[in-house]
């Protein structure tokens, strides 16, 4: 059984190697298949609460984990294009990355890639659970967070140390453990807090600021791009909106070398894990980049 799947992805098969809307991709921030938007807003709603005793997991195959269903916290996004603003569950945590040097993240910026990428997994609360809404066609929302290695160590991202620490107790494959220390998910995130709104923002004023023609706040706030694709590994479901922010945050190689020594198996043996997805063709979508928008975070 190939469980270290990333070594030989045309054994994944389906959508994977037949879908017309995989990902990840090269994220474009010019060119015909780029539209700005700036009436974008973006709720998040209780991210500022640590998760108590987060638990890891390795699972094998993909790499490892962080549950964070004990603390309800939810994800909203509204723009002038699509003004449906569903609100999605914050289900789980998980992490991609190889060796080498600035290589590792999925998503790769106008031909770059970083050293890493976080994904924050959320499903659609119009259905009962993660399960459910995994198996929907408009079920699921990824944010994505790349973060390269920078020779300067920085105090910022004190969370992706507590994850790196977590990562030296889940090596080996199927191990589990809970860490004693909260993890605040903000010190994963780009710093939004200085551009948050004090209350959460109401989607129904876009038609109005559209219909006098008032403009948004200018925020010069870290800009996301926002386009339809799939998760990233088997069973490749296309049915996620991606939220990907384009500048990578800084971290130490100190803080990646952990992930590098994450074991999985391959023909009985033992073998480094990186579990990182090539970019896939972008066929006919349109990559739409939010470049100042509302923002709400608590």
């Amino acid at each position: 059984m190939l469980n270290h799947i990333f070594i030989d992805e045309s054994t994944w098969g389906g959508l994977c190697n037949t879908g017309r809307r995989q990902s990840p991709v090269d994220i474009l921030t010019r060119g015909e298949e780029v539209q700005t938007i700036r009436s974008f807003s973006l709720n998040l709603t209780n991210f500022k609460t640590p998760e108590s005793k987060p638990t890891i997991k390795n699972n094998g195959h993909s790499g490892f984990q962080i549950d964070l269903d004990r603390t309800p916290r939810y994800v909203t996004l509204t723009s002038s294009v699509d003004s449906n603003s569903a609100k999605y569950k914050l289900q789980q945590l998980h992490f991609h990355w190889n060796s080498k040097l600035h290589t590792g993240s999925e998503h790769f910026i106008n031909g770059a890639s970083s050293d890493m990428e976080a994904h924050f997994v959320t499903y659609n609360t119009k259905y009962p659970s993660f399960a459910v809404a995994a198996n929907q066609p408009d079920g699921l929302l990824v944010i994505g967070v790349l973060y390269r290695i920078h020779a300067i160590p920085l105090t910022k991202l004190r969370a992706m140390t507590l994850v790196g620490n977590m990562t030296r107790n889940v090596i080996s494959k199927d191990s589990t453990y809970t860490s004693s220390e909260p993890l605040y998910l903000t010190g994963l995130l780009p710093d939004l807090s200085r551009y948050s709104l004090s209350k959460p923002f109401n989607p129904s004023l876009l038609h109005d600021i559209i219909a006098h023609g008032m403009s948004f706040q200018s925020l010069n706030s870290p800009d996301f791009a926002v386009l339809p694709g799939s998760l990233t590994t088997p069973p490749c479901s296309e049915n996620v909106i991606w939220v990907v922010f384009l500048d990578p945050l800084p971290i130490t190689l100190q803080q990646k070398l952990p992930f590098l020594d994450v074991r999985t198996e391959y023909n009985n043996k033992e073998v480094p894990m990186e579990n990182n997805r090539a970019p896939q063709p972008l066929y006919d979508r349109t990559i739409t980049l939010a470049k100042s928008y509302y923002f709400y975070l608590d």
